[in-house]
């Protein structure tokens, strides 16, 4: 495996995998803008609100994503809590349940600048099985491996993408009150445990990182 000081070096220079997998992901959605169920209501939403929420949540993972055999762990009754202002004083809504796990999944395919993030790691794996030195830009073809290999641990039965509940904190302690907070764990890869971090009022750039 490469050291942290070659992963950092190459990361810090190669920001983002250009992955085919995560574009025609998204340009086939089944849930376009404008059809899915609105979250971002002053009103707390019904139970069936919430159903219907997670439904289309957990569709975005298994049918637009193509991560069929993934665990998606997303409790309804938690949504409803998490939007309920009672629940949640302050809560900002401006970003939805569904853009909220859009946008994680998009952040743990292409967004490799954490060095312990999934990208990075298949990164460091594709580079020694196309027995490779680390080199900037990436090759097409060490990035395509990349790729590949991150589509087919994530399309595992051990792939756990978990929503964050209201009274949990990813490793850096960023409050679920202000973000969605989506925990992944890639069995197949490693045992690392991965946080997407998603600013609710939508001011923020989603980000995410892993931690062993």
């Amino acid at each position: 495996m490469f050291s942290k000081t070659q992963l950092s070096a190459i990361l810090s220079t190669s920001l983002y995998i250009t992955t085919t997998f995560a574009a025609s992901a998204l340009s086939a959605s089944a849930f376009a803008a404008g059809t899915e169920i609105d979250t971002t209501s002053a009103i707390a939403p019904t139970p069936s609100a919430c159903d219907q929420m997670t439904a289309e949540a957990v569709s975005i993972v298994k049918k637009e994503f193509g991560l069929a055999a993934a665990t998606v762990i997303i409790d309804a009754a938690e949504v409803c809590r998490q939007l309920d202002p009672e629940n949640n004083p302050g809560v900002a809504t401006d970003i939805s349940l569904q853009k909220a796990i859009r946008e994680s999944l998009k952040s743990f395919i292409g967004d490799r600048r954490d060095i312990e993030s999934p990208g990075a790691l298949v990164l460091a794996l594709a580079f020694e099985q196309a027995g490779l030195p680390w080199t900037v830009p990436v090759p097409a073809e060490v990035a395509a491996l990349a790729e590949s290999l991150l589509k087919d641990h994530l399309n595992k039965p051990e792939t756990k993408i978990t929503l964050l509940n209201l009274d949990e904190k990813p490793e850096n302690g960023e409050s679920v009150t202000d973000h969605w907070i989506v925990r992944m764990k890639i069995g197949t890869l490693s045992d690392h445990i991965f946080w997407a971090v998603v600013d609710r009022a939508g001011e923020k750039k989603t980000y995410n990182y892993g931690f062993n």
